[in-house]
């Protein structure tokens, strides 16, 4: 049966790709736009989504920083359903000259941080004040002491001879963050493409007469969406088209049980979801690992995991040498 617009079943429970979201992601976005007739100048209201489904975990008090690296304390309140940011909203919408129409897009890191972008509800487009915000009021930098105001003090200038007054290098230095941001960008796509070479190179050295696949563990596979995606190929072969539970059992034995997901409409390609991060954490499983899941009965996959400090594959079904990668 088909989910609705919203991606919610048609009982009104949540679809699995709403759940991997809600549950397993570390970052968790909304937007939300500044409205007179909401009373946005003393308080502003958390999407009822957001709050639905994460009220269990939100804080009684919660962080703003700003696109200036300046914090915010905020303090959280309930009614009638709906959660709202009060007790010191109003220091962080004066100090960043919030009006009528602008909108806010906020990143949760699942804890009690939230980071916001602002963006002028007329050109559509960040507002580069919000960048330069003066640290004024309840407002803190992130590293300073969060009981502590921090007051901006702005000397007096005073002419020099011969040397030229200092210019502010704010500028320079979002530009320079531009550059390193795009430089990572082409950086992370190489990376991308020596990894699936690498898993192409040990896929062919490793040999069993079970079915297998080969995943050297990105960042998000250990740490952010948490989830761990199974190639196509395997997954359109040995894989149904429905949410089932797979047992990963390592060198020693001992199993864990992961929620596989197919993830993608009109293919087969499942994500190992629930369970696949205590399976990393009771292994010791880092960004940059090399393991090899072997299927080796009906979704029970034996897992050799290669590493700095992991003991490797080599066993009576499968062997595989990595210095030859």
């Amino acid at each position: 049966m088909g989910g609705r617009d919203d991606g919610q079943n048609w009982d009104g429970s949540r679809s699995w790709e709403e759940d991997i979201y809600w549950t397993h992601f570390q970052f968790i976005h909304f937007t939300q736009f500044l409205q007179t007739t909401t009373n946005f100048q003393q308080q502003l209201a958390l999407p009822k989504t957001f709050s639905d489904n994460l009220k269990k975990k939100l804080p009684e008090n919660v962080t703003l920083k700003g696109p200036s690296g300046v914090v915010w304390n905020i303090g959280l309140t309930t009614r009638d359903n709906t959660v709202y940011f009060v007790d010191g909203w109003q220091q962080f919408v004066n100090d960043h000259s919030l009006k009528e129409n602008d909108f806010l897009v906020f990143k949760y890191n699942g804890e009690s941080l939230f980071e916001v972008l602002i963006f002028d509800g007329n050109s559509f487009c960040e507002k580069a004040t919000s960048y330069f915000v003066g640290k004024c009021g309840h407002a803190q930098t992130e590293q300073g002491d969060s009981k502590k105001p921090v007051i901006e003090v702005t000397p007096v200038q005073t002419k020099k001879r011969g040397r030229p007054p200092k210019s502010d290098d704010s500028g320079e230095k979002l530009l320079r963050d531009l550059v390193a941001c795009n430089k990572e960008h082409s950086e992370a796509s190489t990376l991308d493409r020596i990894r699936k070479e690498d898993e192409k190179k040990i896929a062919e050295s490793f040999t069993s007469s079970f079915p297998y696949f080969v995943k050297i563990l990105k960042a998000g596979n250990v740490g952010g969406s948490r989830t761990l995606r199974i190639p196509y190929h395997f997954s359109a072969a040995h894989l149904p088209d429905f949410k089932i539970e797979v047992t990963l059992r390592n060198s020693k034995g001992k199993c864990w049980t992961v929620n596989s997901v197919p993830c993608a409409k009109g293919k087969i390609i499942h994500s190992f979801c629930g369970g696949w991060m205590a399976f990393v954490r009771d292994n010791g499983v880092n960004f940059g690992d090399t393991c090899i899941f072997e299927l080796v009965t009906n979704y029970v996959m034996q897992v050799y995991i290669f590493g700095s400090g992991k003991e490797g594959a080599d066993n009576q079904n499968g062997h595989v040498k990595l210095d030859s990668v």
